[in-house]
């Protein structure tokens, strides 16, 4: 019975060298994993990894960069997926980091052109108001006028 328990207990530790090459093997793995990183072939300023052909919204985006070659959307997709061919990546790159740094893509820059813009137009309707009360009047008396011009 002794030499039933040893030789199971052999047997235990030889699975258990099984388990620890098992894992050393992961590591290798891992390591492996590590070259098939596809970031390091991502195009400049691409973010995510490329939609394959057939996604629905990758074929969207393309279409609509064909239609309207100055739609922010579509440049943004196109960049930041790598969508386009190298060249005309380079190009649509230029076009967006220009918009990146007008604020075309930061929400925080266009509220505050939405507020300035606001903000202009509350300032020229208080003219215009201004400017309409006083035509108003004039308008009264030019229809009182013509009232009394029918009445004579």
């Amino acid at each position: 019975e002794k030499k039933e328990k040893k030789e199971d207990k052999e047997k235990k530790d030889g699975k258990g060298q099984i388990t620890k090459q098992a894992s050393t093997s992961s590591l290798t793995s891992e390591k492996s994993f590590a070259d098939l990183d596809h970031r390091k072939l991502f195009k400049d300023g691409q973010k995510h990894l490329t939609p394959p052909v057939a996604d629905a919204t990758r074929a969207f985006y393309e279409s609509l960069l064909a239609e309207n070659p100055d739609s922010k959307i579509a440049i943004r997709f196109c960049v930041e997926y790598g969508v386009c061919g190298m060249e005309e990546h380079k190009k649509l790159l230029k076009r967006y980091n220009a918009l990146k740094e007008k604020g075309a893509f930061s929400v925080s820059v266009q509220i505050k052109k939405a507020l300035e813009k606001q903000a202009s137009k509350g300032a020229k309707l208080g003219k215009d108001k201004k400017d309409k009360k006083d035509g108003k009047d004039g308008g009264k008396e030019n229809k009182e006028n013509g009232k009394d011009k029918k009445d004579k």
